[in-house]
């Protein structure tokens, strides 16, 4: 039960995370936005256990590639599902990182959607590797 809860919580700041970062989520109600939690924790729940069968590494860059993917994957199903769930064309802010400016850039949906599922995916592994066990 613990685990559930955790992974609902880690999605929906996974998710709110990205939507302050790239803002391309367009939700009409409450209850679409609860369905895309539901789906994303559906799939983290199930994913560790089926890479696990695939015989894939569940740490690293070849997890954080698989989860990459499926995330987009669920993005892509609940769109054409879901048709009050859409992603919208975003400008990301240009960043200063240690001196390094990385200037704005101007996303379409399908990119918007791709930069989504990555800070999803980052920001969920990121939490969920601060609760791991040793």
């Amino acid at each position: 039960m613990k685990t559930i809860i955790r992974i609902l919580l880690f999605v929906s700041l996974s998710l709110y995370a990205t939507q302050y970062a790239i803002g391309a989520f367009s939700y009409s109600d409450k209850e679409i936005e609860f369905l895309s939690i539901l789906a994303l924790s559906i799939l983290y729940f199930f994913l560790k256990p089926i890479v696990t069968i695939v015989s894939i590494p569940t740490k690293g860059s070849v997890f954080f590639l698989v989860s990459f993917i499926s995330t987009g994957i669920v993005f892509y199903a609940l769109v054409n599902i879901l048709p009050d769930l859409t992603f919208v064309p975003v400008t990301l802010r240009s960043l200063n990182i240690l001196g390094i400016v990385l200037p704005s850039k101007d996303l379409n949906t399908l990119w918007a959607m791709i930069f989504s599922a990555f800070t999803t995916s980052a920001v969920y592994l990121f939490l969920e590797s601060l609760c791991r066990k040793k």
